[in-house]
């Protein structure tokens, strides 16, 4: 990424655009972590108890017949994955949403002292 003084004015615009749609992505994530219902629902019984409830479902006698064993363990394989894709997503947009906020101020600190040391060239 060239730096704020090499970019023009749409390339600057475009691109504090991208970053605060990863902040906003990052606070509505915050939001719905901070939801009663949402924590109740997908956090607590998603994410927690359901991955609970997959994990003994490997144990359980139903799902070790001779017969279905292969396709149960592979249907169970599979719910672990999106619980943990899921997890990962809420994790990931945090994650990214921290760093762009980072690269946010830093970007606006940088085009203050741009514009305070004199007239940009487009």
């Amino acid at each position: 990424m060239p730096s704020v003084s090499e970019m023009s004015m749409t390339d600057r615009q475009l691109h504090k655009q991208e970053l605060k749609e990863k902040v906003d992505l990052r606070d509505a994530i915050e939001r719905l972590i901070r939801n009663e219902d949402f924590n109740k629902v997908f956090m607590k019984g998603y994410c927690e108890n359901e991955a609970i409830r997959v994990v003994h479902l490997h144990g359980d006698e139903a799902f070790n017949q001779p017969d279905t064993k292969k396709q149960h363990r592979e249907e169970l394989q599979e719910r672990m994955l999106s619980i943990a894709r899921f997890s990962e997503y809420v994790r990931y947009t945090v994650i990214m949403g921290n760093q762009a906020q980072r690269e946010l101020d830093e970007f606006n600190s940088s085009e203050a002292e741009l514009q305070r040391s004199g007239p940009t060239i487009q």
